[in-house]
This record gives C-alpha cells, sequence and structure tokens, in this order.
C-alpha cells in the first residue's frame, strides 16, 4: 500500500508539472497558441462543447457519431475480410491467383493513404471557402 501511494503522490506530481509547464509555454510564447492553445483556452472550449455545442451538436453527440462510424467500418470490414482470409487460406484456387501477393501493396500503403485522408480533410474546409470567396 505505501509503495501504491507513492506511484500515486509522483503521478500527480508529474501532471501538474507538465500542466504548469504547458501554461507557462503557451504564456510565454514559445508555441503558437493557435496550434496548441493554453491550458485555459483548452478548458473553455471543452465547457463550450460540453454545454451549448459546437457545429451544430454537443460533444457527446459528436463522440456517439465518431463511435458509430468505427463500428461500421469494423463490422465492413470484418464481414469482407474474415470470409476473403478463410477462403485464401483453404483454397488451392486462390493460392494459384495469388490474392496474397495482390493485396499486400495495399496494406503497405494503407498510413499513406490514411495521411492523404487527413490532409484532404483538413483541407477541405480551406477550399470551400476560398470557392465561396470567388463566387
Amino acid at each position: 500500500m505505501k509503495h501504491d501511494s507513492a506511484r500515486l503522490r509522483t503521478g500527480i506530481a508529474t501532471a501538474i508539472v507538465l500542466l504548469l509547464a504547458w501554461s507557462a509555454a503557451a504564456r510565454i510564447g514559445w508555441v503558437g497558441t493557435s496550434f496548441f492553445p493554453s491550458p485555459a483556452n483548452f478548458w473553455s472550449a471543452l465547457q463550450q462543447s460540453v454545454t451549448t455545442g459546437y457545429a451544430d451538436g454537443r460533444l457527446w453527440e459528436h463522440l456517439l457519431q465518431s463511435v458509430k462510424l468505427i463500428l461500421m467500418g469494423f463490422v465492413s470490414a470484418t464481414a469482407i475480410g474474415v470470409p476473403l482470409g478463410l477462403w485464401m487460406g483453404w483454397s488451392r484456387r486462390a493460392e494459384a491467383l495469388r490474392l496474397v501477393g495482390m493485396t499486400s501493396p495495399l496494406a503497405e500503403r494503407g498510413p499513406l493513404i490514411g495521411a492523404i485522408r487527413l490532409a484532404l480533410d483538413e483541407l477541405e474546409p480551406r477550399l470551400l471557402a476560398g470557392l465561396e470567396e470567388a463566387a
């Protein structure tokens, strides 16, 4: 029990030191607050997201939508991947078609495809804003 209380105190002290360092870095200007907001700005934005909402929805609504999308992706991938994997493992025809060789380049490029998707998500609002200004 004595060891657990020492670990708890160390964890709390570490969290406090990191919070103070974060606050000092934002206040001094070591990091731009547009990219890394201060703890006070973070807290007020969190409160706004929970109470009044953000982008026509509260934080819980956005969280539930994200969980729904993750579960839909998981179910879809499982529904396709498990039967395909079983077929590839049991069938000589699948082995003859070398499906494993065809799918592995896609798996290798997965992180790249994800990074491109994130970049497009980030650029889309800016592109749309530019199109609206031009119109």
